[in-house]
């Protein structure tokens, strides 16, 4: 009977201490961007140093605009590229095409930002 008791006074220990909040912290999620967890849109986050937008998904095109290492952009569209025995993908953002080894891919902005914030601490 004893021993029932103590198992019994164990088991309500553990059932109502892990009933009990652990702080007051409340998640807020800042919904202010529409685009921040929006799925239809993927963001490319550049993780070289420095990087030339092209104007066409090849490396021979003309240079449409830079960036640095932690900015990140809105992939609008993308591109399979082959030349010399070698395949690239490229992705279209707003400034112009850049290959996918000068970047990172991600699924929301919130993930791009904080992805961002890594590589411009790196640079």
């Amino acid at each position: 009977m004893k021993l029932f008791f103590i198992f019994a006074c164990c088991c309500i220990l553990l059932i109502t201490t892990g009933c009990i909040p652990k702080s007051n912290d409340v998640f807020v999620l800042d919904d202010s961007d529409a685009t921040a967890l929006d799925p239809e849109l993927t963001w490319a986050v550049i993780t070289d140093p420095y990087v030339s937008f092209q104007a066409e998904p090849t490396w021979t095109a003309r240079v449409s605009g830079h960036a640095r290492a932690g900015d990140y952009f809105v992939i609008i569209g993308n591109a399979t590229v082959t030349s010399d025995d070698r395949t690239e993908q490229w992705y279209k953002v707003a400034d112009g095409w850049l290959p996918l080894k000068a970047m990172t891919i991600c699924n929301n902005k919130m993930l791009a930002e904080s992805t961002a914030a890594l590589y411009r601490k790196s640079s």
